[in-house]
């Protein structure tokens, strides 16, 4: 019996029978060393189909992720059934094979999931522009702004006494961008606005 292989989205996958016999092994063995010479950093083992697992396979699995780690390579595994994952985690493999739910929680457990975008000035630049065009029209004041920035961890929150956040998630980015002002100036904003206090 083959192992059934295929590559989806930088991922080597291996799709498990249903039954992980010693003989499934025994093709595991022969084919795991070619395995890990491919590119790829993150190899899955499937077990969608997979009703039982011999232990006497284990050894195959240790082998496996050993010479992987060694090519600093990861091993995992998805779409365990809760009982196998049991079997797997009382006989002290889930180190050795840790499952996961899908494919991008394994990925991003062993940092391969793809960064996505960081903000550009080209990106941010309009609604630079509709704030103060807005302020401009709305409240009769030509803004000056501070220069856009990311917030970091040391980021000083003591300064904002009001903001408005617009949050923006797709394939190529995800986060947020915040319009914030001190309390003195977003309440002399308001008074110029609706011309009370």
């Amino acid at each position: 019996m083959q192992p059934i292989t295929h590559s989806e989205n930088d991922v080597f996958i291996i799709e498990c029978p249903q039954k992980f016999d010693t003989d499934y092994s025994k093709a595991l063995m022969e084919q795991y060393k070619s395995w890990a010479d491919r590119e790829e950093k993150l190899h899955v083992f499937d077990f969608k189909n997979t009703s039982s697992i011999f232990k006497s396979v284990y050894r195959s699995f240790v082998l496996y992720s050993q010479l992987l780690k060694a090519k600093g390579k990861s091993l995992a595994a998805i779409n365990m059934q809760e009982p196998l994952e049991q079997q797997i985690r009382i006989d002290g493999l889930d180190t050795v094979i840790p499952s996961f739910k899908s494919i991008d929680d394994a990925k991003k457990k062993f940092g391969l999931l793809k960064k996505k975008n960081q903000i550009s000035a080209d990106f941010i630049a309009p609604f630079i522009n509709a704030v103060r065009v807005t302020l401009k029209i709305q409240a009769q004041l030509e803004p000056i702004s501070e220069r856009p920035f990311l917030k970091g961890p040391d980021f000083d929150y003591s300064r904002i006494g009001i903001a408005g956040v617009i949050n923006l998630v797709s394939e190529d980015f995800e986060g947020a961008i915040s319009l914030c002002f001190p309390t003195d100036v977003f309440l002399a904003i308001y008074e110029k606005m609706l011309g009370e206090k």
